[in-house]
């Protein structure tokens, strides 16, 4: 999904998690991969976010969800869900979309109350791998 949005085409299932994957133009370079997770929906599976995440109101994710781009993660309202799983936030890119030299300051503005949280999950990592096939294309080894 290209960004700035605040809709998936799909948020998963528990049984059926999805990988989503929201992103400027140019990979992040030169346009924004901003997400708003918003209502009362909870995802299921691998959310990827090159620009800046914000969450609220009882919105949640169940899996693996990664920030990397902006590293930005903001969340307001008062919302009693979750994320459960596992939850990395990365500044690999300036406010322009450009790639910096060396990691930047990741930041997380939690401003709301209610009973939500980030919860680590193995169980939930293990489930939202599901979905990703990995091919080995090729290989090479490396005499010692």
């Amino acid at each position: 999904v290209s960004g700035p949005t605040s809709t998936l085409p799909s948020y998963g299932t528990a049984s059926d998690p999805v990988i989503a994957v929201v992103t400027g133009a140019n990979n992040g370079a030169g346009g924004t991969g901003d997400f708003t997770l918003g209502g009362s929906v909870t995802g299921y599976g691998i959310l990827v976010v090159t620009g800046n995440l914000t969450f609220q109101g009882t919105a949640g994710w169940n899996g693996v969800v990664l920030v990397i781009g902006q590293g930005n993660v903001t969340e307001s309202g008062g919302g009693t869900n979750e994320f459960d799983g596992a939850f990395f936030v990365a500044k690999t890119r300036d406010s322009s979309g450009n790639e910096l030299a060396s990691l930047g300051t990741p930041t997380l503005d939690w401003s709301g109350g209610g009973g939500n949280g980030i919860y680590y999950d193995s169980c939930w990592i293990n489930n939202a791998g599901q979905t990703a096939l990995y091919k080995v294309l090729s290989f090479r080894e490396i005499p010692q």
